[in-house]
């Protein structure tokens, strides 16, 4: 019996060589193309892959047996971001697009996502179906062999223009030519090396790019565009001032870092973003998940509309965005918009975000304009190793917890179980904890209205799980 293999908020993950191998990745394509077949779908397939250990390869061994199960597949020509091949599958109306990767893991996992038809992430009924097909694969030990080395031809082909061409008609560049900082692209060695500098050289804005190497390995680093990678970046490259765009493993989350002590990602960018676009005449609701700044919702409401709260996972956002909302995003920094693909999108949400601060000239200009308007606040993340037992013992005790109860010296005003355990203390403190959906992480998510509430209340959470 092979073992399970199970996917995640976001693909399939594993280890390259451990569970993540040709057989692997076989039994996975076979249950996609017999859960493609049970939709009724048809049409072409487009495969994807970063640049990741491998990855190309796999991807090929994908391309040639879905072609071998009769699918009409287009393969990347290079190492595509994942929001390019969403939108290549929103854009020609393609049964669906499968991209190898593992985004911002680590350097030795690698992994599969897979893109339905209309560039929606898989929601967990599809995912939870494909589960149950995987089980029933019986692997062909000679299978990877035959077809790594069938001579056939593959179907390559450049899906930049389109996508290009779209972010040219939505996004002001001449607006971000306007920016008097400098402006450093940081790829990490990801898949969006070589997509993001041209077209703002189209548009005559220079950039420097840092990190524009494709490297397996990630520099050492795992690709998340995280502040301290950031800011271990910038004191690398003795930056003294600009701004510094920073991309995960496969594009398609975004962090910034301006002049070494602004960071922002999602917790800041999605009411920035979204504030930028109701106010230039757009209508309808802002989206976030359980675990993303409240600011969100003080814009959202401004703008006369009631936020729209999912569970983790852009497969939770992607609806939202269909059914209205104008932005939608998580604190990670995977953010998309209306005007766009219904899936997350770094290099969209990057060039959208420098167009709303150029408004006001920079970044800290625009996050104080922000909070003038709709109140200050401070988000951020940590995360915690913690052996499977400790992480249970956390969840029970949490579990007790009720509204009118007292968790860290605080009083708990309400109760969230969307996802995780969030414990509301009031309208802009909060604290959440929910095991990721992938990686083996406990991740702790709070906010409170300054920076030093936001580290004392992270601190203590700290002790608590110190404790258990």
């Amino acid at each position: 019996m092979s073992s399970p293999l199970r996917f995640g908020t976001d693909g399939w993950r594993a280890v390259i060589g451990f569970e993540f191998t040709g057989q692997n990745l076989l039994r996975v394509i076979n249950a996609i193309h017999q859960w493609l077949e049970e939709a009724g779908e048809e049409g072409e397939l487009v495969v994807g892959y970063d640049n990741r250990f491998n990855a190309e390869l796999f991807a090929e061994l994908t391309a040639r047996r879905l072609s071998q199960l009769g699918w009409e597949v287009v393969l990347a020509d290079r190492p595509t971001p994942t929001p390019v091949i969403a939108y290549t599958v929103m854009e020609r109306e393609m049964a669906g697009g499968l991209m190898l990767t593992a985004s911002h893991n680590q350097p030795h996992w690698l992994g599969l996502k897979l893109i339905p038809r209309g560039g929606v992430p898989a929601p967990s009924d599809t995912t939870a179906r494909i589960e149950e097909l995987i089980a029933e694969q019986r692997p062909d030990p000679d299978l990877v062999g035959r077809l790594i080395s069938d001579p056939e031809p593959l179907r390559r082909e450049d899906l930049s223009p389109p996508y290009l061409a779209h972010l040219e008609r939505l996004i002001d560049f001449g607006a971000i030519s306007e920016l008097t900082q400098p402006i450093y692209l940081n790829y990490q060695h990801g898949a969006a090396i070589g997509w993001v500098a041209p077209l703002m050289a189209k548009h005559g804005i220079e950039v420097v790019e840092l990190r524009e190497d494709p490297d397996p390995l990630f520099g050492g680093c795992q690709p998340d565009p995280t502040r301290e990678n950031l800011l271990a970046d910038w004191a690398d490259n003795q930056i003294e001032q600009g701004i510094m765009v920073a991309f995960d493993g496969d594009g398609d989350r975004v962090g910034i870092l301006e002049d070494g002590t602004l960071y922002l990602t999602g917790n800041e960018l999605i009411p920035l973003m979204g504030d930028f676009l109701l106010s230039r005449g757009q209508d309808g609701p802002l989206a976030r998940n359980v675990a993303t700044s409240h600011l969100v919702d003080r814009v959202s409401e401004a703008h006369g509309h009631r936020v729209m709260e999912t569970k983790v996972g852009f497969k939770y956002l992607g609806p939202a965005l269909l059914r209205g909302a104008v932005v939608a995003g998580e604190e990670s920094g995977g953010i998309s918009a209306r005007e766009h693909v219904p899936d997350k999108d770094g290099i969209y949400s990057a060039l959208r975000s420098l167009e709303a601060a150029a408004r006001h000239g920079s970044f800290h200009l625009a996050m104080v304009r922000l909070w003038e308007s709709y109140g200050e606040s401070h988000a951020g993340r940590r995360d915690y190793r913690l052996a499977p037992e400790k992480k249970e013992l956390c969840y029970r005790r949490l579990a007790t917890l009720s509204s009118g109860e007292q968790f860290l010296g605080r009083r708990i005003s309400a109760v969230n179980r969307l996802d995780g355990i969030k414990l509301i203390f009031g309208e802009t403190t909060w604290i959440c904890f929910r095991a990721s959906g992938t990686e083996p992480v406990l991740r702790v998510y709070a906010e409170a209205e300054t920076m030093g509430e936001l580290e004392a209340l992270q601190r203590e959470a700290g002790g608590f799980i110190a404790d258990l």
